[in-house]
């Protein structure tokens, strides 16, 4: 039971980091068109997901430190469900990267 509410846990906080990662998508992409356009896109993405995926993964940190401690979480779940938790806390990275590169060609195209 303490196995699936953590993975619904750790489901619930991606979905909270994705939201904040295209939040944050959202004032930065897509770039104007016009000279070095590629290049001002890949600055300004590189730097949105850094910035939003470095927000998003140290309050996990943070949270999840204390957590750990307090509850004994590493010793009581199964480590193949920690890792598993752990893929599931990259989401916010991987939609960043699609959503991104999604906005840009979008806008691209559409002019």
């Amino acid at each position: 039971m303490l196995d699936v509410v953590f993975l619904i846990t750790c489901a619930l906080l991606a979905y909270a980091g994705i939201k904040f990662v295209l939040w944050a998508f959202r004032f930065s992409l897509p770039v104007p068109l016009g000279r070095f356009m590629w290049l001002r896109f890949f600055f300004w993405w590189t730097l949105t997901l850094f910035m939003a995926v470095a927000a998003y993964i140290g309050v996990i940190a943070s949270v999840a430190y204390y957590l750990f401690e307090i509850l004994n979480l590493d010793e009581r779940l199964e480590s193949s469900v920690l890792l598993l938790g752990g893929l599931v806390l990259t989401a916010p990275y991987w939609a960043g990267l699609i959503n991104g590169i999604n906005l840009q060609a979008s806008h691209r195209w559409a002019e």
